[in-house]
């Protein structure tokens, strides 16, 4: 059986923001996901007897790397400012990570946008790090050895991969 060519392509991931695309990565860095919990931790005792603890907890951190020319800043400054002002509004957003040459999925529709990113201004072009906080998170990590094409991308196959039924997408 001979080896299947597995292939990556940043220009498929979609990343969706209450049903945007958002574009302009960074040529590096493209974002990042860090759960906030390990979903399981351990203690051992003195006598060597060890237990395990479960966390049902499912929230993460996403950052997105945006360059300093794309719209994208300007959209998610918005975002910030609306739940900024209107807390009481509930400005909560959904959040769709989908490798399109892959099996790797990420959804929550309870995100918010922490702060503004830092801003650095300089002779050369810079980026934009917007950090997500995000709880209830289905997620699926996986590779890019079988393409997917555009498993979990669109409607119910979002649905199908991470139980999430996003509206609009």
């Amino acid at each position: 059986m001979g080896q299947k060519l597995s292939t990556y392509a940043p220009i498929e991931l979609l990343v969706l923001v209450n049903g945007v695309r958002i574009t302009g990565f960074s040529s590096t860095d493209i974002l990042t996901i860090d759960r906030d919990t390990p979903r399981w931790t351990k203690d051992t005792g003195v006598m060597d007897e060890t237990a395990r603890a479960h966390s049902a907890s499912t929230g993460a951190k996403v950052t997105l790397t945006i360059m300093q020319t794309s719209y994208a800043n300007d959209l998610l400054t918005q975002f910030h400012k609306n739940d900024t002002e209107n807390p009481e509004d509930g400005n909560i957003l959904s959040l769709v990570i989908t490798d399109q040459t892959g099996t790797t999925n990420f959804v929550t529709t309870e995100a918010w946008i922490i702060d503004l990113p830092q801003v650095q201004l300089t002779n050369g072009l810079e980026t934009r790090a917007w950090e997500f906080d995000c709880a209830n998170c289905k997620e699926h990590v996986g590779g890019n050895a079988v393409s997917a094409g555009l498993v979990g991308a669109f409607g119910s196959g979002i649905e199908a991969v991470t139980g999430y039924n996003i509206p609009g997408v």
